[in-house]
């Protein structure tokens, strides 16, 4: 076949026979005997890692969820089971509810592209303008309303201050604006009406600090500035019920601070902590004293209305969370993005899941942990477990800050051991990701990927976008790789079985890096190679000399000289098909192609010859791929809907199933 032809491709004789008779009968399907039982199977959750507001009614028994991408769900069991409503505005996320205090089957719904209202409990969502047509919509991020006239309502805005209604939210307009008004681009995240004096107005306004309105809204004063008087943006506001002198500040820093004396002097009463912040902040309804704080490292109990505060539930990972009670009754809600959502009826001691039958988890990177065939995924921000043996995704990365997770790696020498880089950092966990330290501080750059070579010992590389780094003390030290401030960043590694000094990378712009040494020094190659953004790189484990390096599209090239030079190679399927890629990081030979996220592709040779395995619909996109080549298992994560296993051994040599004994090398 022509090197610009297409691939060879395996297939049975009855799959064959089914293409043959294809043509004789409409609709007609048939399947290899190997893929006779072979299904996606969802694995237990990962449940509610995309929750975003949750809001109990009554004694909690009926509750409301909205998710990132803008769906709304509903429960009135507690959690138990969950039915999904109309979502409010489609792929962006619900911040809160609050329900309408005229009708009991009214609801609004806060997100970004505006303030939504239900008539109808969630089945029907009717926008609220709050600008004239053809204007931008606005952010809103909290709603409030008068208890003593409940036809007075207010929302806080991003970036556009207050907004008030007189007539039940029929109309909306901005609150008087002074010239110098603190208002005019505030972002205010929460509005408190003061029960004991309602034209007594308050907002957490960011970085404009607490404001305060003693008219009902017509004018404001600052009673603290934020980034000057507190050091951070106030986000979370809370007043004592029967003491409306004494107020509870949170901070976007995860700090809290306190005062008696209506603002006029605050202390500090809980510190801030490097990557923490108030998520939530509310009182208990039964206990004047008791208030409840959810942040990003775990839930907080206060029991002298915030003079002293206390870690909640022994039981519940000290992880991002919030912690939202139910207005009439002891049950208390945590949710978060590595917890999902949890209930308890003894406020907090105990905790039971209450996430079952509810979406919105999206893994966007899957690994597997050799040390027990379990699965390792990040979902945003958080870093969650299975193990074989689990009846759900359990979290774990206590200590793992920064954001959103970009790359996990485990050492195959020290299984416990394990790599993980956020947008803030790199960190490292020596108990299989229970806890985590900050590491590779010497990195004057924060890589993207960071992993240990699976041969060196002592051998690391990390990606920046400063180039490439590399380690021969296990991470201690760290020098830039050669030639100094010429290497590219790497999207990912490749690494050679039989010469474990000869490790390939594909970077951007459009090249392939190539090194002899481990890592130390890099060769830069791009002859023949388009403009596509290189993904990875894949080998032909019978000749060193044939590689191909794969796009995120799924478009390949291809090079029959060790990496020198490349030409456009193509893969059994077309270039206008949705492509996902699973590979296996041990393994540079094995690897599968998802196609149009229904077939499945597989090939044990870096891609020469491929055999299609098995077709099913996924239920949802896919956004991510993991493929372990020795248990012949495939994992998928499915855009708001978890991970979905499929078990592909029979499709394997006898030989792909027990793992590779890897090269024993010496250090450089």
């Amino acid at each position: 076949m022509d090197p610009e032809g297409r691939h060879t491709v395996r297939r049975t004789s009855i799959i064959l026979w089914c293409v043959a008779i294809g043509t004789m009968a409409a609709g007609l399907s048939c399947s290899s005997p190997t893929s006779r039982g072979v299904h996606w199977e969802a694995l237990p959750g990962p449940y509610a890692l995309n929750v975003s507001a949750v809001h109990p009614l009554g004694t909690g028994m009926t509750v409301f969820a909205g998710l990132t991408n803008g769906e709304t769900a509903v429960s009135f069991d507690a959690g138990k089971s969950w039915s999904y409503r109309t979502p409010v505005a489609r792929g962006y996320p619900v911040g809160g509810f609050t329900p309408d205090p005229d009708d009991r089957n009214g609801i609004y719904a806060m997100t970004e592209r505006g303030l939504f209202r239900s008539t109808d409990s969630a089945r029907t969502w009717q926008v609220v303008p709050l600008t004239p047509p053809g204007q931008l919509p606005i952010a809103v991020l909290s709603f409030t309303y008068d208890p003593w006239k409940p036809e007075r309502r207010f929302i806080g805005t991003e970036g556009h201050g207050i907004f008030r209604s007189t007539d039940a939210g029929a109309t909306w307009h901005p609150v008087p604006q002074q010239k110098d008004s603190l208002l005019a681009f505030a972002t205010v995240w929460t509005i408190v009406v003061d029960p004991g004096r309602p034209d007594r107005i308050l907002a957490a306004a960011g970085t404009f600090g607490l404001l305060t309105s003693t008219d009902g809204g017509d004018t404001w004063t600052a009673l603290a500035r934020g980034a000057t008087q507190l050091g951070a943006r106030s986000t979370h506001l809370l007043i004592h019920p029967r003491e409306s002198n004494t107020l509870l500040l949170g901070t976007d820093a995860g700090s809290i601070f306190r005062t008696t004396n209506g603002g006029e002097l605050w202390s500090p009463v809980h510190p801030g902590a490097a990557g923490n912040t108030i998520r939530s902040l509310h009182g208990d309804p039964h206990l004047a004293g008791v208030v409840y704080a959810g942040t990003r490292k775990g839930l907080l109990v206060s029991r002298d209305f915030g003079e002293s505060w206390q870690s909640l539930g022994a039981g519940l990972p000290k992880l991002s969370a919030a912690a939202v009670p139910a207005p009439a009754g002891t049950r208390l809600f945590a949710f978060g993005s590595a917890i999902g959502l949890l209930s308890s009826l003894d406020r907090g001691a105990t905790w039971a899941p209450a996430d079952d039958q509810l979406g919105g988890a999206t893994a966007t990177l899957l690994v597997f942990d050799p040390a027990d065939a379990g699965y390792f995924a990040a979902a945003g921000d958080a870093l969650i477990h299975f193990r074989p043996d689990s009846a759900r995704w359990l979290p774990v990365g206590e200590g793992l800050n920064g954001g959103q997770v970009t790359s996990i790696s485990i050492d195959p020498r020290q299984r416990h051991y394990m790599y993980a880089t956020t947008v803030a950092g790199t960190f490292r966990s020596t108990d299989a990701g229970m806890h985590w330290q900050e590491f590779a501080r010497s990195i004057p750059a924060t890589p993207t990927l960071l992993v240990q070579h699976p041969w060196f010992p002592t051998r690391m590389l990390a990606s920046t976008d400063r180039g490439i780094f590399n380690s021969t003390d296990r991470g201690a030290t760290w020098r830039e790789s050669r030639p100094s401030g010429k290497t590219p960043p790497a999207r990912s590694f490749s690494f050679l079985p039989s010469n474990a000094g000869s490790v390939f990378a594909p970077a951007s712009p459009s090249a392939v890096l190539i090194t002899a040494d481990g890592g130390i020094s890099w060769e830069v190659t791009r002859y023949g190679l388009g403009t596509d953004s290189l993904s990875f790189v894949t080998l032909d484990p019978t000749d060193t000399k044939v590689m191909y390096a794969w796009t995120a599209a799924g478009t390949c090239y291809r090079s029959l000289t060790a990496g020198t030079e490349w030409s456009r190679f193509s893969p059994p399927w077309e270039m206008t098909d949705r492509v996902l890629f699973g590979r296996d990081q041990q393994d540079p030979s094995s690897f599968v192609a998802l196609v149009n996220d229904r077939v499945v592709f597989l090939t044990i040779d870096g891609g020469t010859t491929w055999t299609r395995t098995f077709e099913q619909t996924l239920p949802g996109t896919p956004v991510s791929l993991a493929w372990h080549a020795g248990h012949g298992v495939l994992i998928a994560g499915v855009r708001d809907r978890g991970v979905f296993r499929l078990r592909l051994a029979a499709f394997l040599p006898h030989t792909q199933e027990a793992p590779k004994n890897y090269p024993k090398s010496t250090d450089y």
